[in-house]
């Protein structure tokens, strides 16, 4: 019995069986890629649809509310010129209300969600255990991108317009206020006579309900002094004029050191000269 062999165009001869490379064949070309090359092409996509994602979600401008979390979570970081603005700060550091409002059913303008921080999943046990504060966020507030009050303006009982701002917060509870500096604003504006009002270690409630005050006019607007207001309140602690302390903690420790619990907001005071006021009397 005899058997044939075939022979290739270059007179190679092939296994019986094999195909012919001169006849056309109906397998599809098969492209070699080199696995590097490959892995590189797939990790720069994935970072393309990381910026994409970040030139729709990040904020453009933080609330003042924001802007005075920033101020407290960069107080948290460790001390030093050169450390980075994304050093982890363990989730136990944080206020409850702050740590409870990343992990609230339902919750859709948290710090987390709004790309100010990043929160960091521990590889070992597999749960969320730091956060980080984003270069957005840093940029943001160093550069005071501060964004419009979505609070709606309320009227008094006599009919005059409220500062814009709410009068009862759980945000500020168990917490005193001191001042950190003397009267820093404008005289004869709204910010001035709000200042008035401040006496060290009041609550946010009791400056809130204070009704005990002069009649005054802005000599900027011409209008009457409104009373306390939220906007006058966090442009003050904003720029370190006030700071809040917690009432049931000690400023001290036994041994005379500083109690690094004991202050909640205590921002350095900032020079900035009298003319500066906030946008919104």
């Amino acid at each position: 019995m005899s058997t044939t062999q075939s022979t290739a165009p270059d007179n190679t001869f092939l296994p019986p069986g094999a195909p012919d490379p001169a006849s056309p064949s109906d397998y599809p070309a098969v492209t070699i890629v080199d696995e590097a090359e490959h892995k590189a092409a797939e990790e720069k996509a994935a970072e393309e649809r990381v910026e994409r994602a970040k030139s729709v979600s990040s904020p453009k401008r933080l609330s003042s509310q924001e802007m005075l979390k920033f101020a407290l979570l960069a107080k948290l970081l460790p001390e030093g010129e050169s450390v980075p603005i994304d050093t982890p700060i363990p989730l136990e550091s944080l206020p409850e209300e702050m740590r409870k409002s990343f992990f609230e059913p339902g919750s859709t303008r948290n710090l987390a969600q709004r790309g100010i921080v990043k929160l960091n999943i521990n590889t070992e046990t597999k749960q969320y255990d730091t956060i980080s504060i984003t270069e957005m966020a840093l940029h943001l507030y160093t550069n005071k991108k501060i964004g419009p009050s979505k609070q709606k303006s309320t009227t008094k009982a006599d009919g005059t317009p409220r500062a814009p701002g709410g009068r009862s917060t759980s945000a500020f509870a168990g917490l005193r206020m001191r001042k950190l500096a003397e009267n820093p604003r404008e005289e004869g504006t709204m910010g001035y006579y709000s200042w008035q009002l401040y006496k060290d270690g009041m609550t946010y409630k009791e400056y809130m309900s204070n009704k005990d005050y002069p009649e005054s006019i802005s000599k900027r607007t011409q209008e009457r002094f409104r009373g306390p207001g939220r906007n006058h309140w966090d442009w003050d602690l904003m720029h370190g004029y006030i700071g809040l302390y917690r009432e049931n903690e000690s400023e001290l420790l036994e041994d005379g050191s500083p109690n690094p619990n004991f202050w909640v907001i205590n921002n350095s005071v900032k020079t900035v000269a009298k003319t500066e006021e906030p946008k919104a009397e």
